[in-house]
């Protein structure tokens, strides 16, 4: 619901098939949040999100090269980072 709120694209939508680049882009930072913020393995962060385990882990790949070149998404990440952060601790 974080990343959801904080890029404006519905949840549902972060969940669904769909392959635009608007969505897949946060789609993938919501596969790092899980796989950082979590003890889940793949597979099960996969299976919360209707992916299997090699999509979750290329996302993640993805995720990362793109906060090292977009500046806006960087701040985002860092952003919904924190305050997942805060919000377990």
């Amino acid at each position: 619901m974080a990343v959801s709120n904080w890029s404006g694209v519905p949840a549902s939508e972060l969940i669904s098939a769909r392959r635009r680049r608007d969505v897949t882009r946060w789609r993938n930072i919501i596969y790092l949040l899980a796989y950082e913020l979590t003890y889940q393995s793949l597979g099960q962060i996969g299976d919360a999100l209707n992916r299997d385990h090699s999509t979750v882990w290329a996302g993640v790949r993805r995720a990362k090269n793109f906060l090292k070149t977009d500046r806006e998404l960087k701040e985002a990440y860092n952003h919904i980072y924190s305050g997942l952060r805060n919000a377990v601790s």
